[in-house]
């Protein structure tokens, strides 16, 4: 996953990951080494550390964004080789309109703040497929039930 997520690392990644699969083979006969996987993958010219800055910086991913799902998976710990996920906001997108803003009372700095981290990486999550297909059902079905009420 540090490949996915650390920029610059995608032009060396088959270096990586060929030291990485010589430590496992050499390293891991008796259980994972993660420490020796570690060690081979730092003798690389770029580091695999990530400094004050890149972890801003990815603090700061957006929806969308290229790197958004591996720092998910990372952050939720999921098993995403045998599951299907989604990127999912944990506040639904749809509640952030202007007309609802406007219902609240929210002035102008309160409106920017909350449409700008609507779909920042603090509140996103992965969320199984089928759970966020459901809650998109779930969603739909609720909306139609108002449209007949107010219609």
């Amino acid at each position: 996953m540090t490949v996915q997520v650390k920029r610059g690392l995608w032009a060396s990644s088959d270096v990586l990951l060929a030291r990485a699969r010589i430590a496992i083979q050499e390293h891991c006969g008796a259980g994972f080494d993660g420490d020796a996987v570690a060690s081979a993958m730092a003798r690389t010219t770029r580091s695999t550390a990530f400094t004050d800055e890149e972890i801003e910086y990815l603090a700061d991913t957006s929806y969308g964004d290229r790197s958004a799902y591996s720092l998910l998976a990372l952050l939720f710990h999921v098993d995403t080789a045998n599951h299907v996920f989604h990127i999912d906001h944990v506040f639904p997108r749809a509640q952030v309109t202007a007309a609802k803003m406007d219902r609240a009372g929210l002035g102008d700095p309160d409106r920017k703040y909350i449409s700008d981290g609507i779909n920042r990486l603090s509140i996103l999550q992965l969320l199984r497929g089928r759970e966020n297909e459901k809650k998109i059902d779930d969603v739909s079905a609720s909306m139609d039930g108002v449209g007949r009420l107010h219609g």
